[in-house]
């Protein structure tokens, strides 16, 4: 694309933005993922939110990036079937890939999604049991890669039933036993490195294959087959939530940069279960009240296990506490304070969870956050986790010590304080 057709552009979308209300702190922000393509505005025919998309400069890796492929110790594609548990499957591959990569295992080994689903959030379990829309065929529920390998690194997982790969479950009844004897663990040592950030991506891609979240719109991704997904397509696009994937390599594809990821939906979707999803197209949701989302990429949340660094171990513990807020604050907001997966057999079960997501952008935190039908919801999970409410628990236990807690557990990055502050400020 010339100069001219770029200062072409970005006229274009001043005027695009001014239209819509956006503030000058949020046209900076998206002004600063140097938008080279003309911007335009999707209107979901389910709900009405709007979402603005635009194409972007390209963030070129290194050939040596280009060079890695993950998909041979990435294991098979596996299918979720109706269930809401992507993040299982991406987990489960992540930690398997990253075994084989330290040299824990000669071969893939596949860890039970099953059991994940039962127990790797039972606070989020008890209340998908209760307030979702699915309830009476359903208990599986949305959640971050980052807290699935959490949950690997500080409880374990099991190895996978061999049924399960062949039959279907009741993520109700057919419970697993827990804390069975095969447990599998991350090393202690091992950090959960989560980033928005293209040139992250890259650097973790030098080392392993990478866990995401998509931005799915249907029928787009329900449908991509070998073609490259790039978002909304027809008016008739429904914005789906986020679908949680394993990015196995970034290549080039009709001369277009594109991430390959693995889905969890069996090998009819996609290329035997393979996508190829855009890295220069950006996404931004406008809520019902011009709530402004912060911009991304249609893939984000990248995450995956590290060990540090012997050169990178601080020498003190003032610099340890230096370099951890360092990372913390490098790590970027994160679109969705849980991540939604929504990728069912039939559409009408698409478009029931996502309205209790639409993250908007907490103006103090700069941290992305729902709605207030989702903030009820956490309302209420926040009532859960203080039992009654009352400032002591019956033995003297401080409330809002276990409500941090639990955010800092079960919420990843800068979420957990947006978590904490939108509950407490009710």
């Amino acid at each position: 694309i010339s100069s001219r057709e770029i200062t072409e552009n970005q006229n274009w979308n001043d005027t695009f933005l001014q239209e819509r209300g956006i503030r000058k702190s949020e046209k900076k922000e998206i002004n600063g993922t140097e938008p080279c393509g003309r911007m335009f505005s999707h209107i979901t025919p389910d709900d009405g939110m709007e979402y603005m998309l635009w194409e972007v400069v390209e963030k070129t890796p290194s050939q040596e990036v280009f060079a890695k492929n993950w998909k041979k110790i990435s294991g098979c594609v596996r299918n979720q079937r109706s269930h809401d548990n992507c993040w299982t499957y991406a987990g489960t591959d992540v930690f398997s890939a990253h075994r084989v990569i330290t040299e824990e295992d000669e071969t893939f080994r596949t860890f039970s999604a099953r059991y994940l689903t039962f127990f790797a959030s039972k606070m989020m379990r008890h209340f998908e049991s209760i307030e979702s829309l699915r309830r009476k065929e359903h208990h599986c529920h949305g959640f971050t890669i980052a807290g699935t390998l959490r949950f690997i690194k500080e409880n374990g997982v099991p190895e996978e039933d061999p049924r399960d790969a062949e039959t279907d479950f009741s993520c109700i009844s057919d419970a697993p036993e827990e804390n069975p004897s095969n447990m599998y663990k991350l090393p202690a040592e091992v950090e959960i490195r989560v980033s928005t950030k293209l040139e992250d991506l890259y650097d973790m891609l030098l080392h392993q294959s990478v866990g995401a979240d998509l931005h799915f719109f249907h029928p787009e991704f329900t449908y991509i087959g070998s073609d490259i997904y790039e978002g909304p397509k027809s008016e008739e696009s429904i914005y789906s939530g986020l679908h949680t994937v394993v990015i196995v390599r970034v290549k080039r594809s009709k001369g277009k940069l594109v991430a390959i990821v693995k889905s969890s939906h069996g090998t009819e979707k996609g290329r035997k279960g393979y996508m190829k999803v855009s890295l220069t197209k950006m996404i931004l949701g406008i809520g019902r009240g011009n709530e402004i989302m912060s911009p991304s990429f249609l893939v984000t949340n990248f995450t995956c296990p590290v060990i540090p660094r012997a050169l990178d171990k601080p020498k003190s513990e003032k610099e340890g506490k230096k370099e951890r807020k360092k990372r913390k604050t490098e790590s970027g907001s994160l679109p969705s304070l849980v991540a939604i997966d929504h990728l069912p057999v039939d559409q009408s079960e698409s478009t029931v969870a996502s309205e209790n997501l639409k993250p908007t952008l907490d103006p103090e935190t700069s941290v992305q956050v729902p709605d207030f039908t989702y903030i009820c919801w956490k309302n209420s999970v926040y009532e859960k986790v203080t039992w009654n409410g009352e400032e002591k628990d019956e033995q003297g236990g401080n409330k809002q010590e276990a409500w941090h807690k639990f955010c800092e557990k079960n919420v990843t990055g800068p979420n957990a304080l947006a978590m904490i502050k939108i509950v407490s400020s009710l």
